[in-house]
């Protein structure tokens, strides 16, 4: 796999003099595609309509969450067949953390496109992955399918803290989104 078709969507995000929309369209720029990204810009408005909404307010007055949307937004503008995104899911307010596991969910599912996160939230994470890495201090210490990794007790013993927050959680969505961090 070349290294052009690699991208990386991390906080912060945005380039605060651009507007939104400007923002998410650099994202096609690195591999020389910026004249197909108008014909892409329309995709990323759809994948977040919060986005859409804000296309051409300035980036600087956007929240935590709405940066992260801008970020993965620019980083599926790029086409490429690996995106990184480092923690999606930290502080951002319960819509948005269900709109970003809504696109990330549709994106692997639809257009084979794989995607790395690092995440704290256990639960949440491993619910969308494939795959999960459990890491402690920097060495892997368990790994496997998800589905298991997440019942599995070496987890639980490990990260107790991580999980059991969805039954905490009062607007907790089958959906796979929650409210992760109100219900902490």
């Amino acid at each position: 796999m070349k290294a052009s078709r690699l991208t990386r969507a991390r906080a912060p995000p945005t380039l605060p003099l651009l507007t939104v929309g400007q923002n998410v369209l650099l994202g096609a720029y690195p591999r020389g595609h910026g004249p197909g990204a108008p014909r892409r810009g329309p995709r990323s408005r759809r994948s977040f309509p919060l986005l859409q909404a804000r296309w051409g307010q300035p980036a600087h007055t956007l929240s935590g969450g709405e940066q992260q949307m801008v970020a993965i937004a620019r980083g599926l503008m790029a086409c490429s067949t690996l995106l990184m995104i480092n923690e999606p899911f930290l502080g951002p307010a319960p819509q948005v953390v269900a709109q970003i596991s809504q696109v990330i969910t549709r994106f692997n599912r639809e257009r084979g496109l794989t995607i790395v996160f690092i995440e704290q939230n256990v639960e949440l994470a491993l619910g969308l992955a494939h795959r999960g890495y459990v890491l402690e201090s920097g060495r892997n210490i368990l790994d496997g399918p998800s589905a298991p990794l997440l019942q599995s007790a070496e987890v639980k013993r490990h990260l107790p803290w991580c999980l059991g927050w969805r039954a905490r959680c009062p607007v907790w969505s089958p959906s796979g989104a929650a409210c992760y961090d109100d219900c902490q």
